[in-house]
């Protein structure tokens, strides 16, 4: 079987290529947990920045199918996934944006594709990845642009860091119960939100 008969395949075909990462189911249910809070906080009354993230509704795929299509398309490093985490944690300490179910898709898309830029020795257009996430060419460009500016172009991530988020998914991969540390959100005064500050 090659690569392109694993990618037309099942779900569980794709645990065999190369852009394959044991830690997605983490990743879905840290992301879902916190975009649920979210709404909470938002159907509440209250707000915080990023609404350059944000999409009209909810999609109808879930976070869990709009991973692994990514894994199925973008031909991109296992290690773009774990980085991707990390831009989205840093995205949300810089800007207090609070994630929800009409911004997570998005946040995703941008920083997988950022994340593979930078990670990747080869990577594809925009028009390209835009297809993948479901959104046009200039949305893509769009939102880039945005986490581009709210990262202050900062997209490096130290290999420490990189190993302590890789240590955390390790320890949580049997996915039933997250802990309390892994999907704490800090909503103090300034609003922020944070992902993953385990190391705060």
């Amino acid at each position: 079987m090659d690569v392109g008969d694993l990618r037309r395949g099942g779900r569980s075909d794709l645990r065999l290529l190369p852009s394959y990462c044991p830690h997605i189911p983490v990743i879905k249910y840290l992301l879902f947990s916190l975009s649920r809070r979210g709404d909470v906080i938002k159907d509440s009354g209250g707000t915080a920045p990023g609404e350059a993230y944000n999409g009209v509704k909810p999609p109808a795929i879930s976070l869990e199918d709009y991973l692994y299509r990514w894994v199925r398309y973008s031909f991109c490093s296992s290690e773009t996934f774990v980085l991707a985490v990390i831009l989205i944690d840093r995205l949300a300490y810089r800007t207090g944006l609070l994630i929800t179910s009409i911004n997570v898709h998005r946040l995703l898309l941008v920083a997988l594709v950022l994340a593979a830029k930078f990670r990747d020795d080869v990577y594809y257009s925009n028009k390209y990845y835009a297809s993948v996430g479901g959104v046009t060419a200039a949305e893509m460009n769009a939102l880039e642009i945005s986490a581009l500016a709210d990262l202050d172009w900062e997209l490096y991530v130290d290999p420490d860091q990189y190993n302590m988020y890789v240590a955390e998914f390790q320890k949580q991969r049997t996915c039933k119960q997250l802990s309390k540390q892994l999907v704490r959100e800090r909503h103090d005064g300034d609003g922020q939100c944070f992902l993953c500050t385990w190391n705060s």
